[in-house]
Parts: C-alpha cells; sequence; structure tokens
C-alpha cells in the first residue's frame, strides 16, 4: 500500500510539472482554446494543492528523520527534498544550485578542501577548453545581439540565453578547480566538480602505478572487478586492491580489485600514495 501511494505520489508530481507545460503550448499553437484550457487550469489547482500537501508532508518526516540520525540542517533538507520531489528534478536542481554557487566561491576565492586533505587537481586540461568556448562564446553573442536588432523580443531573448550559456561554462570550469580529487586519511574521494564524488577506502591498496588509457566513452566505466573514473575520457593512474575495496558507485556498492582515474600530475600523486603505503605499513 505505501509503495503504490508513493508511486501515486510519484506521478501526480509530474503530472503538475508537465501538463502546464503543454497547455500553454497547445493554447499558443490554437490546438486548445482559453475557455477550456481554464477549465483544466482549475483542475490542475486542485491536483497541485493536493501534490503540495502530500510532498509537504513527505519533506517533513524525511527532513526529522534526517536530523534524528544527527545529520546537519543543510543534509536533512537534502534528504527531504529528494523525499518530496521526483529524482530527476532533484538532481537537475542540485547541479545547478551548485554551477551558481561556484561562481559565488570563484569570487570568494574559496575550493572544498578540508584541514588535513590534500587536494590532487584534475582540471587544467579543462582551462584552454573553457577560456575558448567563453571567448567564442562571448563573440558570438556580440554577433548574434548586432544582427538580431531589428526584432527586440529575439533579440533580448537570445542574449538572455547567451549570457546564461557562458556564465553556466564558467561556473562548470570553475567547480572542477573548486573541488578536486582528495587524499586524506585513510581514504581518497574521487571527484568531478561537485557533480561526483567517489570515496576510496585505501586499507586494502597494494600498489598504485601510472598508467595512460584513452578513449573512455563514459565518465564512469565499470567492467568487471575493474572502475575507470577519466576525465575528457582519459585516465593517467591505476590503483590495485587485494582483497577488493567495496565503493559505492551510483548508490549501489561494488567489490573493485582495480580503480583507475584521471590527475592532472601523476608523478606527484604515486609519491603520495606510496608514501602512505609505507607509513600503512609501520
Amino acid at each position: 500500500m505505501a509503495g503504490a501511494g508513493a508511486g501515486l505520489l510519484s506521478g501526480a508530481r509530474w503530472i503538475a510539472v508537465l501538463v502546464p507545460l503543454v497547455e500553454v503550448g497547445l493554447v499558443f499553437s490554437g490546438v486548445l482554446d482559453v475557455r477550456t484550457a481554464v477549465v483544466v487550469g482549475v483542475a490542475l489547482e486542485v491536483l497541485l494543492a493536493v501534490v503540495v500537501v502530500a510532498e509537504a508532508a513527505a519533506f517533513r518526516r524525511a527532513y526529522r528523520r534526517a536530523r534524528a540520525a544527527g545529520q546537519d540542517r543543510t543534509a536533512a533538507a537534502g534528504a527531504g527534498f529528494r523525499a518530496a520531489w521526483p529524482p530527476a528534478l532533484v538532481t537537475l536542481g542540485v547541479a545547478e544550485i551548485g554551477l551558481w554557487r561556484a561562481l559565488w566561491w570563484a569570487v570568494r576565492g574559496r575550493r572544498d578542501v578540508g584541514e588535513g586533505e590534500v587536494p590532487l587537481p584534475y582540471a587544467d586540461r579543462f582551462a584552454l577548453v573553457t577560456g575558448a568556448v567563453v571567448c567564442l562564446g562571448a563573440l558570438e553573442l556580440g554577433v548574434v545581439h548586432v544582427l538580431t536588432a531589428s526584432w527586440p523580443v529575439l533579440r533580448w531573448s537570445l542574449f538572455a540565453l547567451g549570457v546564461y550559456a557562458l556564465l553556466w561554462m564558467l561556473s562548470f570550469g570553475f567547480s572542477l578547480r573548486q573541488h578536486p580529487h582528495l587524499l586524506r586519511e585513510g581514504e581518497l574521494v574521487l571527484r568531478f566538480g561537485h557533480f561526483r564524488a567517489t570515496r576510496v577506502p585505501l586499507a586494502t591498496l597494494t600498489g598504485a602505478g601510472s598508467s595512460v588509457v584513452a578513449g573512455h566513452k563514459h565518465n564512469v566505466v565499470l567492467d568487471g572487478d575493474r572502475l575507470a573514473l577519466p576525465v575528457m575520457s582519459d585516465t593517467t593512474i591505476e590503483l590495485r586492491f587485494h582483497p577488493p575495496v567495496t565503493v559505492d558507485v551510483k548508490g549501489r556498492s561494488h567489490d573493485l580489485s582495480r580503480i583507475a582515474f584521471y590527475a592532472d600530475e601523476p608523478r606527484k600523486v604515486l609519491a603520495l600514495l606510496r608514501a602512505w603505503e609505507l607509513s600503512a605499513e609501520r
């Protein structure tokens, strides 16, 4: 019964989001007259009210459980939103918020590196790409703004969209630099901006070596007991574990014997990992 209720709520969430958008499109295209749209709109208001009440109740329950488990308010709020909203919307919302936060952190010169944590950068190769895209995008934005001077609505719509795209690209590059890989006590955290963080316990690490592999088709590649986390399709370091280490990948636990990833300075990273191995053996 609870599962059926959750499924019904999830469906209602999507209906409440998608139907108004479809309705607006049908009205503007002339398929749906305004009177019918008003009737549908009133019905949707009732549905939205029910969904909002149900989502508020789900948020409150999840928030209280998280706080009771010892999580801070930010983490508890995240648990509440995941319980109340469709997962896809939560993922997109978190990604978007993280990008705008990256701009604020860039102004403040802040990075997500705690005391005692060693940052291992991986974003240098993005700098040239980001710079080129932003410069060319700004030039294109200016040209389009001049060419569309006779159509004010189109002109300013494209201008707003172009500025948003440029800020998005900048914040993406900032996020990669603000969230480097981290080497800390007993753990290696492999990240990709604020989008992904994979925690790898180092207790069973038996070896680390240079291993340049190109051509990965995805940024998370699972192949049996091997995990690859490339940057721009490449990995430069491979870790070996015995016995296999248990790592959470996309919400599921996997036992892995090899983990490959990319770092800007592989020699420095390998030296740090080997120093950690020696200190752990003592």
